[in-house]
């Protein structure tokens, strides 16, 4: 998972940077910084990531895999 995924799962929930930051626990910038690859995503993120959004790695595979045909 990188922040393109992450952005990618705020922007289809149709969520504000400072409405997923706020869900994450973290700061607004902060998930500046990992959309924008700049930080890296910890463990902690993820699991609420995947426990809020329902992201397993299949879904995460099938969005790489999407990206790399266009």
């Amino acid at each position: 998972m990188n922040g393109s995924t992450i952005k990618a799962i705020r922007i289809k929930n149709r969520l504000s940077q400072r409405q997923l930051a706020a869900q994450l626990g973290i700061t607004p910038s902060y998930l500046c910084q990992i959309e924008r690859n700049k930080k890296s995503i910890s463990d902690t993120i993820r699991i609420k990531l995947a426990q809020l959004f329902e992201v397993n790695d299949e879904l995460i595979e099938a969005i790489r895999r999407s990206k790399l045909a266009l």
